[in-house]
C-alpha cells in the first residue's frame, strides 16, 4: 500500500445524535442492571437475617434499625445512578462504593445472626467475587482489606457478645482472613486473564484492519480497487436521489499510450508510471475525493461536492501536476499523460448511466488525440 494513501472514505453517515442518546441509555442501563443484581443479593441476605433473628427470638430495634439504614443506602445508589449524576464520576457504576457499602452492611448484621453468624464471610466473599468483574486487583484487595478490617470492628464491638463466643469469632475471623486472601489472589489472576484478553482484542482489531485494507486496497498503486469504489460510487448516488442539490462529478482517467511504456521499456516501468501517477494523485487532489485504480491504466476519480467546473479545474491542476513529474529510465527521463472522460450526475441517473457518459467521454478524448479532458 502506498504511504501516502488516505484513508477509506465513511461509506456510510455519520452517527446521528440520536445513536449517542441510545448509547447513553444503553450505558444507563448496564449500571442500574449491575445495581438491580446487587439489590437482589442483598434482599436475599435481608430474608437470611430476618429468618434467623425471628428464629432466635432477638431484639427486632436493633434489626429495624439496620434495614432502615440498608434501604436508606441503596435508595440514594439508585438515585444517583438513575439520575445520571454519576455518568460523569471516574467510577460511572459506583461498582467500588455498591461493593464496601455492601460489606459494611452485611458485617453489620453479624450481631444478630447467633449461631449461624460463621456464614458473614461467605455473603462478604460472595460480594467481593460481584465486584472482581469490574474492579481492578488493587481496589480488590483494599476492598478485602477494608471488609476484614469491618467484620473485625464490629465483632469486637458486638455489644451482644458472650464471653463463650469469644473463640467461635475468634476463628471466624481467622477463616474470613483466608477467604478474603483467596478472593484477592482469584481477582490478581482474573486481571491477568482480562489483560490478556484486551492484548488478544486489539490484535484481532488490528489484523481485521489489515485484512479490511487489502480488501479495499489495489496492491501496487495502494488507491481503492474497483470493488471499494463501487460501494463508494452506489452510496454516492443514492445520496443524490436523496438530495439532489449536492453536486457530484464522475471521471474515468486513462494513461495515454501505456502500452508502448510497457513495449519499450518493460513492465517494471510500466508499474512504476502506475504507481507515480498514484502518488500524484493523492497529493493533488482532494481528501474528500475518491481516486480508484479501475482497472489496468485505468482510474475512476469520483469526485463528490464538485460541479463540473470545480472538476475541469481539479482535473487541469491534475494534468499540471502529472505534465510536472518525470521518471528517471534508461537513458533519461520519461513523461506520461492521460485523457479524462468527466462527467455530472443528473436526475435520474443510476450509478451505470454516469459510468457510461464517462466511458463515451473517455473515448471521445482519446479520438481527439489523447492528452486532454472531454465533458459530456
Amino acid at each position: 500500500m502506498s504511504p501516502d494513501a488516505p484513508p477509506p472514505p465513511t461509506l456510510t453517515p455519520r452517527p446521528l445524535r440520536w445513536m449517542a442518546v441510545l448509547g447513553a441509555e444503553h450505558d444507563m442501563r448496564l449500571r442500574v442492571g449491575q445495581y438491580l443484581v446487587a439489590c437482589a443479593l442483598m434482599a436475599a441476605h435481608w430474608a437470611f437475617v430476618l429468618g434467623i433473628t425471628r428464629h432466635e427470638g432477638f431484639a427486632s430495634g436493633p434489626v429495624t434499625v439496620w434495614l432502615g439504614l440498608t434501604l436508606a443506602v441503596y435508595v440514594a445508589f439508585y438515585v444517583l445512578l438513575r439520575s445520571g449524576c454519576s455518568a460523569h464520576w471516574p467510577d460511572p457504576s459506583l461498582t467500588q462504593a455498591q461493593v464496601l457499602a455492601s460489606l459494611a452492611i452485611t458485617a453489620a448484621s453479624y450481631p444478630f445472626l447467633g449461631s449461624v453468624r460463621g456464614l458473614i464471610p461467605g455473603a462478604m466473599v460472595v460480594i467481593l467475587s460481584f465486584g472482581m468483574f469490574r474492579l481492578s486487583k488493587g481496589l480488590v484487595w483494599r476492598s478485602a482489606g477494608l471488609g476484614w478490617l469491618l467484620l473485625a470492628g464490629v465483632v469486637v464491638a458486638n455489644p451482644w457478645q458472650l464471653e463463650s463466643q469469644r473463640w467461635h469469632d475468634a476463628v471466624v475471623l481467622a477463616a474470613a482472613a483466608v477467604v478474603f486472601g483467596a478472593t484477592g489472589f482469584l481477582a490478581d489472576q482474573l486481571t491477568r486473564i482480562r489483560a490478556r484478553l484486551s492484548q488478544q482484542r486489539e490484535q484481532l482489531n488490528e489484523a481485521l484492519a489489515r485484512i479490511e485494507a487489502l480488501a479495499n486496497r489495489d496492491a501496487l498503486t495502494g488507491l481503492f480497487n474497483r470493488r471499494f469504489a463501487d460501494e463508494v460510487l452506489q452510496q454516492a448516488v443514492q445520496r443524490q436521489r436523496r438530495q439532489p442539490g449536492t453536486p457530484l462529478c464522475l471521471a474515468l482517467v486513462d494513461l495515454d499510450h501505456f502500452k508502448r511504456v510497457n513495449d519499450q521499456h518493460g513492465h517494471a516501468v510500466g508499474d512504476a508510471v502506475l504507481c507515480a501517477f498514484a502518488g500524484v494523485g493523492l497529493r493533488t487532489l482532494r481528501g474528500t475525493d475518491t481516486l480508484a485504480r479501475w482497472g489496468g491504466e485505468e482510474f475512476l476519480l469520483i469526485l463528490q461536492g464538485s460541479d463540473l467546473l470545480a472538476a475541469e479545474q481539479a482535473l487541469a491542476r491534475l494534468r499540471d501536476a502529472v505534465a510536472g513529474s518525470a521518471l528517471p529510465v534508461a537513458g533519461g527521463t520519461l513523461r506520461y499523460s492521460f485523457s479524462a472522460g468527466l462527467t455530472a450526475w443528473r436526475p435520474g441517473d443510476a450509478m451505470q448511466h454516469l459510468l457510461d457518459r464517462a466511458d463515451r467521454a473517455l473515448y471521445q478524448a482519446k479520438a481527439e488525440g489523447r492528452d486532454r479532458v472531454v465533458v459530456l
